[in-house]
């Protein structure tokens, strides 16, 4: 699957999340779980374009065909930049001047500012139009770093090609042609002072190809005069000059291109894969497919009784020396809750659980001091799991109480709130006695 299409996925898989926010967690979990174990491959990107289909009655197709007609237009565009600079002939000389301004400088400086604009971190020219013209699965406030990253690299990737189509077309007047270069100008511009340039330009290839390198006398060769046009010294060696503008482009044109659009595309890739533990909405949506082990626990919880439930829900947060942050969660979601915390708790350890190892360590921190309580911040919008249900019964402390504290997303309506705590609730008697239930905002 192509790099543009995931990021299209992406963008169409957070608008139908969003519209399943006021829609019951239990519903979405027997829903997605019930068709995730119908799927022939379970590959991450082959569920995502397959539940949308299913879903979301929607493909992300048809991008495939404008990104190669974009790329044969930069492709066209290079060659036919070169194409011109190698028909163009005074006295049947190619301008060695213009060839190294057109040919070299200016794509290297434009290289450079699109390098500036990537990897900035304002915004970049047209970026209100951008947002405005987008379609609308693009128009996403969440993801737009994510687009902006996806038009970086096909911006590179088309600079890339533009580049590769100046060297097939320098290569094919190469073999086809008889190229004879030389170079004039008004200005008092000296043969050493042009041969000083020329070698400075040639520094990075030197040691590898000494004959790409000009001499100095092929420099005041190849310097001609309109008022003697006619006087040629050693004709043969104009179309020396070959080897150096070839590693010109190589060097300054082409190469660069290549390595920015791999560190561009790689970084994209990180991108596209970190959404499916950053994003909120992405992420609930991947674990309600892998977790097999909510609804099977649903109907055996709600066969427990409601003594156990109404005692082990909680009005006020206590103080507790020990907060942990279960899970992977995004700056807009979690800073809102660290300065509640603040306010609520004076002081405390917080302890980040992202994966294996920092549950194994946090255990380790947590039972230093059993005495002390500790509170499990979870996201409130994902169901329970099992590895949540081991990480509490592993830090059960029988001197001191736990709690946890599902958060829901913001601007969830009340309705799908109210529906979420009593889902928790019922998660809550399946731990040990020691585990409460606080089910307070950040504002409260």
């Amino acid at each position: 699957m192509g790099i543009y299409r995931k990021s299209a996925l992406l963008s169409l898989l957070r608008l139908r999340l969003e519209r399943d926010r006021g829609e019951d967690w239990q519903v979405l979990q027997s829903r997605d779980r019930g068709w995730f174990l119908t799927q022939a491959s379970h590959s991450r990107w082959y569920l995502l374009r397959e539940w949308l289909a299913e879903f979301g009655n929607t493909r992300a197709g048809g991008l495939s065909l404008p990104v190669l007609l974009i790329n044969i237009a930069g492709f066209i565009a290079g060659f036919a930049l070169v194409a011109g600079l190698l028909e163009f002939r005074s006295f049947e000389r190619i301008n060695l001047l213009w060839f190294l301004v057109l040919a070299v400088a200016l794509p290297f400086i434009f290289w450079l500012l699109s390098l500036v604009i990537a990897t900035g971190r304002g915004g970049f020219p047209l970026l209100a139009l951008l947002e405005h013209r987008a379609p609308g699965w693009m128009q996403n406030a969440t993801l737009f770093p994510l687009l902006r990253r996806t038009a970086v690299v096909l911006g590179q990737q088309v600079s890339l090609v533009f580049a590769s189509g100046m060297l097939v077309a320098f290569v094919l007047y190469l073999l086809v042609t008889d190229l004879a270069f030389g170079w004039s100008s008004t200005l008092d511009i000296s043969a050493v002072s042009l041969h000083k340039l020329t070698t400075i330009l040639a520094l990075p290839w030197q040691g590898l190809w000494p004959e790409a390198v000009p001499e100095l006398a092929l420099v005041e060769q190849s310097r001609y005069f309109r008022s003697a046009p006619t006087v040629i010294v050693a004709p043969a060696e104009l179309g020396q000059w070959w080897r150096f503008l070839f590693m010109c482009m190589i060097v300054y044109v082409w190469l660069p291109r290549l390595v920015s659009y791999a560190w561009q595309r790689w970084m994209l890739a990180g991108m596209q894969s970190n959404c499916f533990e950053s994003d909120a909405l992405i992420g609930g949506w991947w674990q309600r497919l892998q977790s097999g082990s909510v609804s099977q626990q649903a109907e055996a919880v709600q066969q427990l009784g409601q003594a156990r439930e109404i005692t082990s829900t909680v009005e006020r947060l206590p103080v507790c020396p020990h907060v942990v942050l279960w899970g992977t969660w995004q700056d807009e979601h979690w800073h809102p809750v660290k300065e509640a915390l603040h306010v609520k708790i004076p002081e405390f350890q917080l302890y980040k659980v992202k994966d294996r190892k920092w549950r194994t360590t946090t255990i380790e921190s947590v039972l230093q001091n059993p005495a002390d309580t500790a509170l499990i911040v979870c996201k409130g919008w994902e169901p329970p799991t099992g590895e949540l249900a081991d990480f509490c019964r592993a830090i059960e402390s029988g001197t001191s109480a736990r709690y946890l504290w599902p958060l829901p997303l913001a601007g969830m309506v009340p309705e799908r709130v109210a529906a979420l705590n009593r889902s928790w609730r019922a998660f809550i008697p399946t731990l040990p006695e020691s585990f409460n239930l606080y089910a307070g905002q950040p504002d409260d």
